[in-house]
């Protein structure tokens, strides 16, 4: 069973309030077909998308629920969905909000935990590929394909967070008729850590080179903090305009190649998962895996915000 779904939330003026759960859609059509031609005796369904998820932005149609509701809601279908005989829940996601990953990969691991013995399985590999994306890991793959992209855009991948080039394009590639404003009118918007933060970015990843964690681990940490720091600057400055990044620059090729390497991608770990028997655990980000370093690491930057307000003040 392939469960689409992400929260409506404000992408800015030139993309629907429904963008992540129109993308997790069509990443989740993409990889069924693709699982579905390369093991024809596997039966696969595609559950009608949930407009639900948790940790959206502020702004005007977004709409959150709480993390342990959104966790204990899909703990609770993937039970109900086990006693019908089915072997495998795949969560797609189009969002990539903490507190909505650790929600999704949460319950995947709860129930790996409980049902596991039963042959059942689940996963949800959007925001570990998401990481992959943002960090430019398949833009090899993509020049191999014919796909023309300097290293300079690639490296704007990781400040590009949410309805900027990487969604504009994504969604564009989808269907142009989704959209609302020609995102080429509409402006490039970068943020630039204040020297604090930066700061702070600087130490924590000179820690997390001190981890007993394998370098794959300590590179998606890293990459992790260098966005959550950007993220940290837009959340200071109000995230008022709904989206960051140059939604202008959208490229419907981009688009293209990214959907069909998450999907591929997708489809491909659910043949490890499910018909080869691979453990699950490879699926999961770094984030929920060390969720309470994170936490704890946020948690000390926000500190570190409050003293710096209360010695200027």
């Amino acid at each position: 069973m392939i469960l689409p779904l992400s929260a409506p939330e404000n992408h800015g003026d030139h993309l629907p309030l429904g963008t992540d759960y129109l993308i997790a859609e069509a990443i989740a059509d993409r990889a069924a077909a693709d699982f579905a031609e390369k093991h024809p005796d596997w039966t696969i369904f595609i559950h009608p998308t949930w407009p639900i998820g948790a940790a959206t932005i502020r702004g005007p149609g977004s709409l959150k629920i709480r993390y342990p509701i959104f966790r204990k809601m899909l703990i609770a279908y993937g039970k109900r969905i086990c006693k019908q005989g089915i072997k495998g829940l795949v969560v797609v996601s189009g969002h990539g909000g903490v507190g909505h990953v650790v929600a999704m990969e949460d319950a995947c691991k709860t129930l790996n935990r409980k049902l596991g013995y039963k042959g059942f399985a689940a996963i949800a590999p959007a925001a570990k590929l998401a990481g992959m994306t943002f960090s430019g890991l398949f833009a090899k793959k993509w020049r191999s394909e014919g796909l023309e992209i300097s290293d300079e855009r690639i490296a704007e991948f990781c400040v590009d967070l949410h309805g900027g080039l990487l969604e504009s394009s994504l969604l564009y590639s989808i269907d142009p008729g989704f959209a609302g404003t020609d995102p080429r009118s509409q402006s490039v918007i970068r943020v630039k850590p204040r020297a604090y933060l930066a700061r702070i970015a600087s130490i924590l990843e000179k820690l997390v080179a001190r981890l007993p964690l394998p370098d794959d681990k300590k590179f998606e940490l890293k990459d992790g903090i260098r966005i959550g720091v950007v993220d940290l600057e837009w959340i200071i400055r109000g995230r008022m305009e709904g989206y960051l990044g140059d939604p202008a620059g959208w490229d419907k090729d981009l688009g293209e190649a990214m959907l069909r390497t998450v999907s591929e991608s997708t489809s491909d770990w659910m043949r490890l998962v499910f018909v080869e028997g691979r453990s699950p655990d490879f699926t999961f980000s770094v984030i929920s895996n060390v969720k309470w370093l994170v936490w704890g690491l946020g948690a000390a930057i926000v500190c570190a915000i409050a003293a710096v307000c209360i010695a200027c003040f």
